[in-house]
């Protein structure tokens, strides 16, 4: 069965630019598109008010990854939805991630097929933009990457594991001191903090891409 959703405080100023409904949300190609691959595709979207929206979509089905959650006696969900399942988890648990703001999905046979999510900007810089910003104090910079380290403690010991995506990419700054997370659809939640071997590695990955 498919379905669509969509927060009522948007609705306007989606069908403002031709989303109206899962179908016109899942033909939707405006925007400047941000990433392409074979099966799904993001596009940063500018509204009327000078507003920004991204709107991602799943192209088709991924099903090597539809059979792996059938064996596993689980719900099979497309990328984007597993995405969305993720940030309010995240969230629940206490931690900054981006708004959905509307999303739907389309069925095949009964398993998911395309699907589309449509959400807000965080607000902040990537932790590898402020460290590598010349412009940047290294008071700011230091200050910056004890916030996102201590964030990726606090996401180890919650039993989330992001395992390679754990990046300093995916960790936006503010000049509050907050910090959100963007693109956690690979993240894994368990019951007990990882081990001080994983965690340890993911430490060490992070640090990687602030190099050179």
């Amino acid at each position: 069965m498919s379905q669509w959703h969509v927060q009522d405080a948007w609705r306007e100023k989606l069908a403002a630019i031709g989303i109206t409904d899962l179908q016109s949300a899942l033909a939707f190609r405006g925007g400047t598109v941000m990433s392409d691959k074979k099966r799904s595709r993001t596009s940063k979207v500018a509204l009327a008010d000078d507003g920004i929206v991204f709107v991602k979509h799943d192209l088709s089905s991924a099903w090597q990854a539809t059979l792996r959650a059938l064996v596993k006696f689980q719900k099979p969900v497309t990328k984007t939805e597993r995405e969305r399942l993720c940030v309010e988890h995240l969230k629940h648990l206490g931690f900054k991630s981006y708004d959905v703001i509307a999303w739907g999905t389309q069925t095949c046979c009964g398993l998911p097929d395309r699907a589309v999510m449509v959400t807000m900007p965080v607000p902040g810089r990537s932790m590898v933009d402020i460290w590598k910003d010349a412009s940047v104090s290294e008071e700011r910079k230091k200050e910056a990457l004890k916030i996102a380290l201590e964030t990726l403690e606090a996401l180890q010991q919650a039993g989330c594991n992001w395992r390679k995506d754990s990046k300093p990419e995916h960790f936006f700054v503010t000049e509050d001191r907050q910090v959100y997370l963007i693109d956690v659809e690979r993240m894994r939640f368990g019951r007990r903090p990882l081990d001080e071997a994983e965690c340890l590695k993911q430490k060490e990955r992070f640090m990687s891409f602030l190099k050179g």
